[in-house]
């Protein structure tokens, strides 16, 4: 009996290349039909092995399959000669290498069998990916008749016995998962099929930045591969089918580039992968030249090793059967530039990258690369101070807007001052009230190594009893760490209209109460694609009004370094209570009902709160010797210590 074989299908990330070439234009396209395609044909093959040269492979049609997912059909072939004898069978990276019969173009390679013959693999047709050219708005289009949609199951005909083939049925998965539950109840002479990771090559992360990346880009199965940077006697590329191309997401001083192959291409288009790189649909992402180092030999699945070149144009479709894009018109990026001065060193450096427009992948990535620029400006990951000035430019905004803080961890400071920055990029980049384009994102860091926190230690006012308009002065005591006391003075003006009675007043950090974003969270949480998540209540921020209402709550917020008093009448106090219990926090985890506030900066991330209570006093009564001063009478009460 034959036994059933659990194989892995490879979905081979094709991407554009070019460099500072000539790319060559399309002329008319030659498509040969699914109709006409039959097992017995022979063709040919255009991929690189090494370099940028293209060469030449032998194709062989063992039967055409018909399916929705996950393209509409699939054409079963087996790849020779001297190229494929060298890549050890098809390679991760070979997705998009055109494939022509009788000069006629076929289809792209798209998948390969993981763990099996590695000469076997399946194209997805010309037609299909034409299809997805046409959403192209730059592109004219061209009629090409559509192919009939069947289903998931695959039916090997007599010509794969013919060639030796041990299975007679093909069954798609869309994961691993599936595919090992389908392979219990499937029949002998079956085999499972499904996607596995894209080769990716990763340059110029550090360990753990590039870990992070590798979990935020999960969801993609994604195959991470570090690589070096191409160097300029590489040679150019001319922009053909079978030329080695990439997708980038982040180029500069770091770069995430998928490698692959051009199939095909039009007048100012092109179209390569045969499968989708993200699959995010309309997208606006760096198309560029590629240099390939080696393909890897390998028993699971053969890899292209490569490096991006210079960028030759947008890739703005990212479907199910193709990616397609323009050649010339480079996509508008966003800019980030991020400046680190180690005080406790004194060094200082420089990091530029330039990141994809995307609403939900950009404020990840910009993160990712800023921790990268970080680990490097203070080469450790450890406690520190931070001072930081981060900056943001969009078109919609009239002006810069930028926002000073400072943040104290005794573990990783690094990756605790990115998580309140990328926590209001992403709040900017997906609001309801306006669409957001980021030009430029910059960070300004002087980080030292040494602990500058205070500590609220006690808070004095001048008088416990008092009458609208007037004035309390406050005194706060707050002990720097392994410092002396120090005293600073707040002065409390107590309104018109407030009601007499009882009131409390709260002295606190301005950070005291809002929970720790650490980067990592952040990051994981903005990219795993669970869209019915809700936003901790302590992170939200009232409805904005408009652009510039938002702009202003999200950095206009209290600063660490600030000494925050608020002022609360009695039925404040208990509204407050009533919302904390229904988990519903304002601005520093206190309450939404705009308390008289008074701030005051210092150098010191504050840390920890106090309290105390005024007796308000009607406005027309006479002071008296009995409601006069209770200064240094009546004890303040103080809440917990933030300790990172």
């Amino acid at each position: 009996m034959k036994r059933i074989a659990c194989l892995l299908i490879t979905v081979l990330l094709l991407c554009l290349v070019s460099t500072a070439g000539t790319a060559s234009t399309g002329g008319k396209l030659d498509i040969m039909p699914l109709s006409m395609v039959k097992p017995g044909q022979k063709g040919t093959g255009l991929t690189v092995i090494s370099g940028t040269t293209i060469e030449a492979f032998d194709v062989e049609v063992l039967d055409c399959m018909i399916t929705e997912s996950p393209t509409r059909s699939l054409i079963l072939v087996r790849v020779s000669g001297p190229p494929i004898e060298r890549s050890g069978g098809i390679a991760a990276g070979m997705s998009g290498s055109p494939v022509y019969i009788d000069g006629r173009l076929v289809g792209a390679i798209a998948y390969g069998f993981d763990n099996a013959d590695h000469t076997l693999g399946l194209l997805t047709p010309a037609e299909d990916m034409l299809a997805v050219q046409k959403l192209l708005p730059s592109v004219p289009s061209l009629s090409v008749e559509e192919v009939a949609a069947g289903g998931h199951h695959f039916t090997v005909g007599a010509a794969g016995e013919e060639a030796g083939l041990s299975f007679d049925h093909v069954v798609l998965a869309p994961n691993q998962l599936s595919a090992a539950m389908y392979r219990n109840n499937l029949p002998d002479g079956t085999v499972v099929a499904y996607p596995v990771a894209t080769p990716v090559m990763v340059q110029g992360f550090g360990a753990r930045s590039r870990q992070l990346l590798d979990k935020a880009m999960s969801r993609w199965n994604l195959l991470s591969i570090p690589a070096g940077q191409a160097w300029a006697g590489n040679g150019e590329v001319e922009l053909v089918p079978g030329a080695a191309i990439g997708v980038q997401l982040i180029r500069g001083d770091v770069n995430y580039t998928a490698i692959g192959t051009l199939t095909f291409l039009t007048d100012g288009g092109f179209s390569a992968f045969g499968h989708p790189f993200l699959h995010r649909g309309q997208v606006d992402f760096f198309a560029t030249g590629a240099y390939i180092h080696q393909t890897v030999k390998s028993s699971q699945v053969p890899f292209k090793l490569g490096s991006p070149l210079s960028p030759i144009g947008r890739l703005l479709q990212d479907r199910s059967a193709a990616i397609a894009g323009v050649i010339g018109d480079l996509p508008d990026g966003i800019d980030l530039s991020v400046h680190v001065t180690d005080k406790s060193t004194g060094r200082q450096s420089s990091f530029r990258a330039e990141v994809v427009r995307d609403e939900m992948l950009s404020p990840a990535l910009l993160a990712i690369a800023m921790l990268e620029a970080l680990d490097r400006g203070i080469d450790r990951i450890g406690r520190g101070t931070a001072e930081v000035i981060t900056r943001v430019r969009a078109d919609e905004l009239s002006q810069q807007v930028s926002r000073h803080n400072m943040f104290y961890s005794s573990s990783d400071i690094s990756a605790a001052l990115l998580g309140e920055f990328l926590r209001n990029l992403q709040a900017l980049m997906v609001n309801d009230v306006s669409a957001v384009t980021l030009q430029a994102v910059s960070l300004e860091v002087q980080i030292d190594e040494e602990r500058q926190t205070a500590r609220i230690e006690k808070v004095v006012p001048s008088t416990y009893k008092v009458r609208p308009g007037e004035t309390v002065e406050v005194t706060v005591h707050l002990k720097p760490y392994r410092g002396e006391t120090s005293l600073v003075i707040m002065n409390l003006m107590i309104p018109e209209d407030i009601r007499p009675g009882e009131a409390a007043v709260n002295v606190r950090g301005g950070g005291y109460g809002l929970p720790r974003l650490a980067v990592s969270d952040v990051v994981l949480e903005i990219t795993d694609g669970d869209e019915e998540e809700e936003v901790p209540e302590t992170e939200k921020i009232a409805t904005a009004e408009n652009l510039d209402n938002l702009v202003n709550q999200l950095f206009e917020r209290e600063k660490n370094y600030e000494v925050v008093l608020e002022l609360f009448s009695v039925g404040e106090m208990d509204m407050m209570v009533e919302r904390e219990q229904e988990g519903v926090f304002g601005e520093g985890g206190t309450s939404p009902l705009d308390p008289i506030k008074v701030k005051l900066s210092t150098d010191w991330v504050i840390q920890g709160d106090a309290y105390f209570q005024l007796e308000i006093l009607p406005a027309e009564q006479d002071r008296g010797p009995e409601d006069g001063s209770g200064a240094g009478t009546k004890e303040t009460m103080t809440g917990g210590n933030e300790v990172d």
